[in-house]
């Protein structure tokens, strides 16, 4: 599901749209808000927003049915609402507006086909998003695992520190990839004192430097020989340390 846009909390007030609609409509607009389903719909009737939205002003007196059509217009002129129509009843969407899973808020008015498609849309983002986090977590157990298997503790967690380094490397590489970096890393640097601390997320899959150590690692696996020197993407330097320190 989206996360909720909350217009007043955010850019608001200095919104081109909002600024081009009367002040008559940006009240509507924020009444919408208010009182709009989590898909941000709601009735786009003049008559039912007049007695519902503006009770009280309409017993004063100050709006009709006939300015909630001009303000309606505005909004919608202004792409700041969709209309559309279900079972012979008339609605609104509000553009690009979603309440978040945590809110009291129901869907209460038809799902039209466009915010259908942005759902499933944004569903479809968050399971590949989903997909690329477990992925990440398992390259992160595998660290932890290898790095056990040659004497050494670490205790990376599934964090988003770890994942947001990794997770870029994902949507390059395969896990394969990562993994062979790992297991070549830590064959290297494991047993080198002044090296050790560099087996890490952040360092292994650093993006300017994960392409060479993919490369240096490919060489390892290949050959059964540890690749000597410091040339990591065109940066040399007469050791490892050198290179990763660059």
């Amino acid at each position: 599901m989206a996360k909720k846009w909350n217009p007043l909390l955010t850019t608001y007030y200095d919104s081109e749209k909002i600024n081009s609609c009367c002040i008559g409509a940006e009240t509507l607009y924020t009444r919408l808000l208010a009182r709009c389903d989590r898909n941000g719909s709601y009735f786009a009737t003049p008559e039912k927003i007049n007695g519902r939205l503006f009770e009280q002003r309409n017993v004063k007196g100050e709006t009709t049915p006939s300015i909630i059509a001009e303000w309606l217009t505005e909004l919608e002129n202004n792409e700041l609402i969709r209309t559309f129509e279900d079972s012979g009843e008339k609605y609104l969407n509000i553009i690009d507006v979603f309440k978040c899973d945590g809110c009291f808020d129901k869907v209460e008015f038809p799902v039209p086909d466009f915010v259908a498609k942005k759902l499933a849309d944004e569903e479809a983002k968050n399971a590949g998003l989903q997909a690329l986090y477990k992925a990440a977590d398992r390259v992160t157990d595998f660290l932890n695992e290898t790095a056990k298997k040659h004497g050494v503790s670490l205790s990376y967690k599934h964090s988003s520190a770890s994942r947001n380094v990794i997770v870029p490397r994902l949507r390059e590489w395969v896990e394969y990839d990562l993994n062979l970096v790992v297991e070549h890393k830590c064959a290297e640097w494991l047993g080198d004192d002044k090296m050790r601390g560099f087996v890490r997320p952040i360092t292994l899959f650093a993006p300017t430097k994960f392409e060479g150590y993919l490369n240096a690692a490919r060489a390892w696996a290949t050959s059964g020989k540890r690749q000597k020197g410091g040339l990591y993407r065109g940066q040399e330097s007469e050791d490892d340390y050198g290179a990763v320190v660059r």
